[in-house]
């Protein structure tokens, strides 16, 4: 059994890859320049950090969890701050269509998205979009 954590990723990088235009999605960092150029729009899905508190006491103590997800999009080609705002826009829709991505949290929101420009070199445009999730768990099953 996957950990809670684990479903609520896996969920997301599911959601993203049911979005048409994006063309590939993985969860390890790839080298761009190994791609070919029908696989982008490229998506790289990494969880970030976690804060973690009690939120109730009993026999079970129940917790909750403020976790960062990083969604990290690199676009190729012309026109790269339209290609950027086109496609964030269209995950964060998806996202949004249910904040409770598919029940596995209580909620989803977007946090900040941040234009990456370290490295960046034509033809290739990079962001990153930041989406806080909310969940509460059993101690014995974070």
């Amino acid at each position: 059994m996957s950990s809670s954590r684990e479903s609520i990723v896996a969920h997301v990088v599911s959601e993203i890859n049911s979005i048409a235009s994006i063309k590939k999605t993985t969860r390890d960092p790839v080298d761009l320049t190994e791609l070919s150029r029908e696989s982008f729009p490229h998506v790289y899905v990494e969880t970030a950090n976690e804060t973690r508190s009690n939120a109730s006491f009993s026999d079970e103590v129940r917790r909750v969890s403020d976790m960062d997800i990083i969604i990290n999009l690199v676009v190729y080609g012309a026109n790269r701050d339209q290609q950027r705002n086109t496609q964030l826009e269209a995950i964060e829709q998806k996202l949004m269509e249910d904040v409770t991505l598919g029940d596995r949290c209580y909620e989803c929101t977007v946090d900040e998205i941040v234009i990456r420009e370290i490295g960046e070199a034509d033809p290739f445009g990079q962001a990153a979009m930041v989406i806080r999730v909310r969940y509460f768990y059993e101690r014995s099953n974070p």
